[in-house]
C-alpha cells in the first residue's frame, strides 16, 4: 500500500547577476496518489533559513572565537553576515500564490515551509495546479555557508551562481 506524491514543475526564472537576485514565477501540478483528501498542500523555502526573523537566526547563539574567553568578539565572518543583513533582505519574498485559473489561494508562512489551502479537497487521484511567484535575493555561500548561493572567486572576479533546492 505505498504511494507518493507527484509535482511537476514549470519554471520561469530571471537571474540578475549584478543585483544577485533571482526573480521567477512557476506552475506546479500537484497529483495526489494519497488514499486520502487533502485540504492543503506544503511548499518548502529553504531560502528562509537566511531571513533575519528566522528559526535559525533567532535561535543562533554567540560562541567563543577560538582562544577566547568570552562571545563578546565578533569573526570577520560573522562581521560580514550583520552586513549582508543590514545591505539587504534574505529569503523568499513570495508575490502571489494562485490556482491554475489565477484566483488568489490563502497560505501561511511558517519559517522554511509555506501551507497552501485547497479551494475545494483535492481528491485521490485528483491533479491541483499552483501558480507561485516569487524572488529572493541570493546569499554569499562564502559569508552564509549552505546548500544555494554565490561563490566569488577573487582572482578572476568570477562568480558562480547555483541553487540547489527550492
Amino acid at each position: 500500500s505505498y504511494w507518493q506524491q507527484e509535482a511537476d514543475h514549470v519554471l520561469n526564472a530571471t537571474l540578475d547577476e549584478t543585483a544577485k537576485r533571482i526573480t521567477a514565477s512557476e506552475t506546479v501540478t500537484y497529483k495526489n496518489n494519497s488514499p486520502h483528501q487533502l485540504s492543503y498542500a506544503w511548499f518548502q523555502l529553504d531560502q528562509n533559513i537566511f531571513k533575519q526573523d528566522s528559526v535559525s537566526r533567532q535561535s543562533a547563539r554567540a560562541t567563543p572565537l577560538p582562544g577566547q574567553a568570552s562571545s563578546d568578539v565578533l569573526s570577520i565572518g560573522q562581521l560580514r553576515q550583520l552586513q549582508s543583513y543590514a545591505e539587504k533582505p534574505h529569503g523568499f519574498e513570495i508575490q502571489s500564490v494562485t490556482d491554475g485559473s489565477g484566483r488568489a489561494l490563502r497560505y501561511a508562512i511558517n519559517d522554511t515551509m509555506m501551507r497552501v489551502d485547497l479551494p475545494a479537497a483535492l481528491k485521490p487521484g485528483a491533479t491541483q495546479s499552483f501558480k507561485i511567484a516569487w524572488a529572493f535575493n541570493i546569499v554569499d555561500n562564502n559569508v552564509f555557508g549552505g546548500r544555494s548561493g554565490y561563490e566569488h572567486f577573487r582572482d578572476n572576479d568570477t562568480y558562480i551562481y547555483f541553487q540547489a533546492q527550492w
